[in-house]
């Protein structure tokens, strides 16, 4: 059957006992090819009718983001509701140190990969950062476009498009046994309680917070083989001060068997 037309662009048609609505619907910063189908003329108009509302509402409700300063604070503003205190705290820095001052004024729509490989390229050359500061900055900066893409106010993510840097090798020289005994020597003195945390961290690989967090049913000298349970980790929140906070992932939560003190 020959389409019929509707309001502006939109055609109206018939085929296979079916009635079909296509035409442009605007979508955030972009104008798409749309089609919608029903059994009856009615109901299809409806359908495409509701279609064209839900992309106006969509406009409208993220239109309060233009710029990527504005953006990358709507999604850590949604992310902080869901990601751990220090997870947030960690973001927010990279985001108001190497985001905000060189990507920050630029509108969504003007942001393209070559841009985001300057951006990459003036934190790794200018500002010397390393790769871990650079790679998180960059999966910040993708997120925040990802949300961007699904809130239909862009088409693409550019971030995906650009090349991401490269990580370089980097060798660790782990303290050898010398260098841990002279350690230890030195902090004789100290309090006892410090003397135990350098101790553990030593001879159990413990993070700070961990050693902080440890109780003493945490720890069993008594099996045929005695062990150490890291059950939590002792962080210092904003507002609350030292909160103990579950470990961040199922490997963090593990069970260490004692070894030799040096």
């Amino acid at each position: 059957m020959a389409r019929k037309r509707g309001n502006g662009d939109d055609s109206i048609y018939k085929s296979g006992g079916r009635w079909y609505v296509q035409g442009s619907i605007d979508e955030g910063d972009r104008t798409v090819r749309r089609k919608v189908s029903a059994t009856t003329k009615t109901a299809a108009l409806a359908k495409w009718a509701e279609r064209r509302a839900d992309a106006a509402r969509g406009a409208q409700r993220h239109s309060e983001y233009k710029t990527v300063g504005e953006l990358l604070q709507h999604w850590i503003d949604v992310r902080s509701l869901e990601l751990r205190y220090t997870t947030v705290t960690g973001y927010r820095h990279s985001i108001a140190s190497h985001l905000i001052p060189y990507l920050g004024a630029m509108e969504l729509k003007a942001v393209t990969a070559a841009s985001v490989e300057h951006w990459q390229y003036q934190l790794s050359a200018g500002k010397k950062l390393s790769y871990s500061a650079v790679h998180q900055a960059r999966v910040i900066l993708k997120q925040a476009f990802d949300m961007a893409v699904r809130h239909r106010v862009l088409a693409g993510n550019p971030v995906t498009i650009a090349r991401a840097p490269k990580k370089k090798a980097t060798r660790i020289d782990p303290m050898t046994e010398a260098q841990a005994q002279q350690l230890l020597r030195s902090i004789a003195h100290d309090d006892a309680h410090a003397r135990v945390r350098v101790l553990l961290a030593i001879t159990l690989g413990l993070r700070q917070g961990e050693l902080l967090a440890l109780r003493w049913k945490d720890l069993d000298l008594t099996s045929s083989e005695p062990h150490l349970v890291v059950r939590a980790s002792l962080q210092r929140q904003t507002g609350k001060g030292l909160v103990r906070v579950e470990p961040k992932t199922e490997k963090s939560r593990r069970t260490i068997h004692r070894g030799p003190v040096p």
